[in-house]
């Protein structure tokens, strides 16, 4: 398949092979094999021909993120799907009830720092800083909270100095929290075995 359609030029075949991803993209891209096909077809074909099988994966990018072949998928749409597609990932991030689960996944937490590092958006900045305090896994919450988010804030373009200012703030509010609500734990768990 691969070969197929490396060797794919005429238009109207370029068109078969979209269609036909269409017909079970969401199937697709979760698969091992799938995932392949689909991300093969986005690396060769202009976006003319592939602007349906992005549309087709909106308002499922969180999911698609935290799943072992479609985060591969989640992660060429960063580097190569045009701006508007590229702020509709960044919306559902920041939209979802979800994002801390995203933060904790073993594959969605790479999109999410590939995300935040391409897209410079404070917004999603901010949005996975206050999720944070949801993240069950303290050591997770330490890594982001001390090292990823800093990092990324520190990135921001100069022109964005009054964000970095209000997202240290935020982080920093964030963070002081996440450590009482773990000393307190310490405590009860310390208290319980006395």
């Amino acid at each position: 398949m691969k070969v197929l359609i490396q060797n794919t030029k005429r238009p109207e075949n370029k068109r078969i092979i979209v269609e036909k991803i269409l017909e079970d993209g969401l199937e697709y891209v979760q698969n091992e094999y799938g995932n392949f096909v689909v991300s093969e077809a986005l690396n060769q074909f202009e976006f003319e021909f592939t602007s349906r099988i992005f549309s087709q994966m909106k308002s499922h990018f969180v999911k698609l993120s935290q799943n072992k072949f479609s985060s591969k998928f989640i992660e060429i749409c960063i580097d190569r799907a045009p701006k508007n597609i590229q702020e509709e990932i960044c919306k559902e991030f920041c939209s979802s009830t979800y994002l801390h689960k995203v933060i904790q996944s073993k594959f969605g937490n790479f999109v999410l720092q590939k995300s935040i590092k391409i897209f410079k958006d404070p917004l999603l900045i901010e949005c996975t800083a206050n999720s944070l305090v949801e993240v069950t896994q303290y050591q997770v919450q330490l890594k982001w909270g001390t090292d990823l988010l800093p990092k990324f804030i520190s990135d921001l373009p100069r022109k964005a100095q009054e964000d970095k200012d209000r997202l240290v703030d935020i982080l920093n509010t964030q963070m002081i929290f996440i450590d009482q609500k773990y000393k307190e734990y310490r405590q009860h768990q310390s208290n319980e075995y006395q």
